[in-house]
């Protein structure tokens, strides 16, 4: 009971924090890319660097959103919502009710999902699933697993590296044949949809991999652009034959390979939440704790910092903060530039990568976790579905229709258009300049409650059921 408990308040949270703020860049993107699909580019033509897949849900987010008067970018970030809330279900019963509570209340994967808007929870939701599918005994739980993997590399393909920790001896026929079906139904898809799978896509998220976006990190601290195809190699060839070998299990095989990517590739913001369930999945719950603090100050921060972002600036992350205007007293202002850039410098460039370097050294747990029900990812899963459906039956716009509905949409929010750096010719949304904040303002809560979950979580230390 406690897991769905967890599970329908994570939810909650999520989604109330999605409803009333607009998001980051990578929400104009995705509304951008709603009225293209609508307009009859195929999506493998769109400029997302992942393979044909994730297009689905925002196809069908832009479909609803026509037709339904909800905040322009809520359905945007509902999928993401409902599957970081399965993560916090997932370790409510993998390692106690304790540790799934502090994950539905966890400022880092919120602001990433809630407010920024990005998809990594469904990818990692779906790893998590089938890392713990893979405690439990029999081929069935095995195939099951291998689907799940592939399916989540195709959501996003960072994960795609650590493919071999998914594989054991003993059952690898199972976990082989899940990929492949998984992968064979992915792909007839394409096919059907008249986008057929190519080389093209895959080249397209390689380049992506060693030239993405990237704006923080040790690579500038230390003035050194690296090979970060060759990076991502080096943690895998040393992680997988001690995984192989037993002396490291697989989940933490997972969390220290994230941990080395994030310490020597460079950051983006979203790549903040990507080894956060792990740490609580081996119950490093202080180390959690220190790492939510900093990365929860950086990101509160950027938010509202002008610059800092590709190519120096991050104008078009701005509107991340801006509410809606019946609540625009959460309105944050964007004063204050030069202590804020010192501020995601010094936290992004140096003590982030830092503390992830920290993973290395942190004792890794005898206790392995158990298995749980698949029931969350399940019903994230329908709510995906139900996404889908409701959009295939309604009437789609055009690409005229759209653009005039979101921009009618919009308006609901304490933003303004601009153009500026790095593309002047684009317009977007911000929060509105000159902004006096209000003593509550986002960012205020923000702070608070950055500091507080830390607080919680460093003196309530480790579950119950692991000590």
């Amino acid at each position: 009971m406690s897991r769905h408990a967890v599970f329908a308040v994570a939810v909650l949270v999520r989604s109330a924090i999605g409803w009333v703020f607009f998001g980051s860049i990578d929400v104009h993107n995705a509304m951008d890319d709603a009225a293209y699909l609508l307009g009859g580019t195929p999506p493998s033509a769109l400029d997302v660097p992942y393979l044909p897949g994730v297009q689905l849900l925002i196809w069908a987010a832009g479909v609803i959103a026509f037709h339904i008067a909800l905040p322009a970018a809520f359905l945007f970030k509902l999928a993401a919502c409902v599957f970081d809330a399965a993560i916090a279900a997932m370790l409510a019963e993998t390692r106690g009710p304790r540790t799934g509570w502090l994950y539905a209340f966890a400022p880092v994967p919120i602001l990433i999902f809630a407010v920024h808007g990005q998809w990594d929870s469904i990818c990692f939701a779906l790893v998590l699933g089938s890392l713990l599918l893979l405690r439990r005994e029999g081929n069935r739980a095995a195939f099951t697993a291998g689907a799940l993997f592939v399916l989540a590399a195709i959501v996003k393909p960072v994960v795609v590296p650590i493919a071999l920790l998914f594989l054991e001896r003993k059952r690898l026929t199972a976990i082989a044949a899940g990929m492949a079906a998984c992968l064979g139904i992915w792909a007839l898809a394409l096919w059907l949809v008249g986008d057929p799978f190519s080389q093209k896509m895959v080249q397209h998220v390689l380049n992506y991999a060693q030239h993405g976006v990237t704006y923080f990190g040790s690579p500038y601290a230390l003035g050194i652009n690296g090979n970060r195809i060759l990076l991502t190699i080096l943690p895998v060839a040393v992680l997988v034959p001690l995984y192989w070998s037993g002396r490291v299990q697989r989940e933490d095989a997972v969390l220290l390979f994230y941990a080395l990517i994030l310490a020597t590739c460079g950051l983006a913001a979203q790549y903040l939440t990507w080894i956060f369930p792990f740490l609580l999945l081996r119950d490093h719950v202080r180390y959690a704790a220190l790492y939510s603090l900093v990365a929860g100050v950086f990101l509160v921060t950027f938010y509202v910092s002008p610059f800092g972002g590709v190519g120096g600036y991050n104008f078009e992350n701005l509107s991340a903060f801006a509410p809606l205007k019946s609540m625009s007293w959460l309105t944050p202002t964007a004063a204050n530039a030069p202590l804020k850039l010192t501020v995601v410098r010094s936290l992004g460039d140096y003590a982030i990568p830092l503390l992830c370097i920290g993973v290395l050294f942190l004792k890794r747990p005898d206790v392995a976790p158990t298995s749980p029900s698949p029931m969350s990812l399940l019903v994230a899963g329908a709510v995906v579905a139900i996404m889908v459906v409701a959009a295939a039956t309604l009437p789609w716009p055009s690409y005229p229709e759209f653009i005039e509905r979101r921009e009618t949409r919009i308006q609901a929010y304490n933003v303004e258009t601009f153009r500026a750096p790095p593309d002047p010719k684009r317009q977007l949304w911000r929060i509105p300049s000159g902004t006096r904040a209000h003593p509550l303002a986002a960012t205020n809560l923000g702070y608070a409650w950055i500091v507080a979950w830390s607080v919680i979580s460093a003196t309530r230390g480790a579950p119950a059921r692991d000590r």
